[in-house]
């Protein structure tokens, strides 16, 4: 049986540092990115990278780097992205970097089935994601409240790829606490049962998922799963 996933890859996030728009050449590259011509924002950005060592040069390495990650991810080149995202976090050092980098780097070990390298850096995401509601820093907006529960959700699933079932239903259950808008929540929910399947815990997946049909009968893949269930129990 399948796991409910994302659609487009990372259609679900955005950078932050993508919307400091810069002047110039940079403007450009990022206008060429919001296009979707990506392969232009690529050539723009790496002729914007500079040997140069001083602050402002780091800083700007990071901006660009950032953005021929993101570039890449849209290109489905997962390998150019994370060494890009790689740059990024040796340039700003792991403490201080945007925590949005190591969703995308996240996403990008997934794409390339290195699921404990992405399972890592969903847990810093999440990770620098607390420390800052700990600290009072600011409350999440909606997008940031809604990829929270899609960085459990993906975090689930590679614990659950790596054979850890147990990890994988807490981070599904963390994310399911969030109480996510419904589409979110049909992906949690299903990605529960399923788990719970790997548990051959077959009562709880069993009433799960009956639970689950009554919220979203149309899903014929899981009125087949329901049917499977009711002969282990």
């Amino acid at each position: 049986m399948r796991f409910r996933k994302k659609g487009r890859a990372f259609a679900v996030l955005s950078l932050t540092v993508l919307l400091l728009c810069g002047c110039g050449e940079e403007k450009k590259g990022d206008d060429y990115l919001r296009e979707g011509k990506y392969e232009e924002a690529v050539a723009v950005y790496e002729g914007l990278l500079t040997d140069k060592t001083s602050g402002k040069a780091r800083e700007k390495n990071q901006r660009m780097y950032s953005r021929l990650g993101e570039a890449y991810c849209y290109m489905e080149d997962y390998e150019k992205s994370r060494e890009c995202f790689d740059q990024v976090i040796s340039l700003a050092g792991e403490e201080e970097v945007q925590k949005e980098i190591y969703l995308y780097r996240g996403l990008c070990f997934e794409k390339l089935s290195q699921y404990k390298e992405a399972a890592g850096d969903y847990e810093a995401y999440l990770s620098q994601l607390a420390k800052e509601k700990e600290d009072g820093k600011k409350e999440l907006s909606e997008e940031e409240a809604a990829i929270q529960v899609f960085a459990y959700n993906e975090l689930g699933l590679c614990y659950l790829k790596q054979g850890e079932e147990e990890k994988a239903l807490e981070a599904i259950d963390q994310g399911l606490l969030l109480e996510p808008e419904k589409e979110k929540k049909r992906s949690l929910m299903r990605n529960r049962i399923i788990i719970l399947e790997y548990l051959a815990r077959f009562e709880e997946a069993c009433a799960e998922c009956g639970a689950y049909l009554e919220e979203y009968p149309e899903d014929e893949e899981m009125v087949r799963e329901y049917e499977f269930l009711k002969t282990r129990i």
